[in-house]
């Protein structure tokens, strides 16, 4: 991990091989600087959480570690609905 913010004894949320981040990437097995890497650590911005990120996402140390991250920090799921108002009924617009 190149991350200037990367420290012993962290919190911080992985991508275990094979994960799809919401940027799009697929985690693949890799050898870097001569180590076999099983995985990523992540920054918000890799989860799609923030535009930038300055570093890794270090999290909390009361959060139990194993859990999925969604699931140790509590995020709701959120759902989009996407309704097409014809010309012909523009009080639909409204609310």
């Amino acid at each position: 991990c190149g991350a200037p913010n990367v420290a012993e004894g962290q919190f911080v949320p992985v991508a275990k091989v094979g994960t799809e981040l919401p940027i799009g990437m697929k985690i693949k097995k890799a050898k870097i600087r001569g180590v076999s890497s099983e995985g990523m650590i992540c920054s918000e911005m890799e989860l799609g959480l923030t535009e930038k990120s300055e570093g890794i996402w270090v999290l909390p140390h009361d959060l139990t570690m194993g859990k999925p991250l969604a699931e140790a920090l509590d995020f709701q799921t959120d759902y989009i609905f996407d309704i097409g108002i014809t010309p012909n009924r523009p009080d639909g617009l409204s609310h």
